[in-house]
């Protein structure tokens, strides 16, 4: 699970900055096609950003360069024909080792109003709870038991999105996720 944008402000008028969506996105993969996509995925970016990982080092050393989305967004609107066409052939080749994977995709997106302050533990814990949501409606539909690992921010941030989850989890009232066997584990 991870996100794109941010919960600030979009201000009024709106700045060139402003980011006016927020996404919060959960992968759903079945654990053994785990080992090949990440071998595949770690390729990929071996061919596409060599210079991004040392030419000695070893294979799974390239997990350690992020290739952010706003980097290739940015390649792909202004950078020069070479670096856009590369861009859009690695997110190519991405979706489709996801769609060869089996990867299921779920998101939720929020779309912030001009002017208007957002209410940012509320709207990220929420979103986080619908995604556990959709996620364990999946694992019912597959007859399945899973985990979330989620893309850590800060101790507070991840503490409260766990706390959501725990409160959802085991309520008085009903219980959820049943089919989700742990609290959101955050990593790197």
């Amino acid at each position: 699970m991870d996100d794109a944008g941010d919960l600030g402000t979009v201000s009024s008028p709106p700045k060139h900055n402003d980011q006016p969506v927020f996404a919060l996105t959960i992968l759903i993969l079945n654990q053994s096609r785990l080992p090949s996509l990440v071998s595949d995925f770690l390729q990929i970016k071996r061919n596409y950003y060599p210079r991004l990982i040392a030419p000695a080092s070893d294979f799974l050393e390239a997990v350690l360069c992020e290739i952010k989305g706003a980097d290739l967004r940015r390649e792909i609107a202004l950078g020069a024909r070479n670096q856009a066409r590369d861009a859009a052939r690695f997110l190519s080749e991405v979706m489709d080792l996801c769609t060869r994977s089996g990867v299921r995709v779920v998101s939720k997106v929020f779309v912030k109003a001009i002017g208007q302050q957002n209410r940012q533990t509320a709207a990220y814990t929420s979103a986080c709870q619908s995604l556990f949501k959709s996620f364990d409606l999946y694992l019912t539909s597959v007859d399945d038991i899973g985990v979330c690992i989620s893309d850590a921010r800060t101790k507070a941030l991840n503490v409260r999105v766990a706390h959501s989850i725990f409160t959802q989890m085991f309520s008085a009232k009903q219980v959820n996720f049943p089919r989700i066997m742990e609290l959101p584990t955050f990593g790197a």
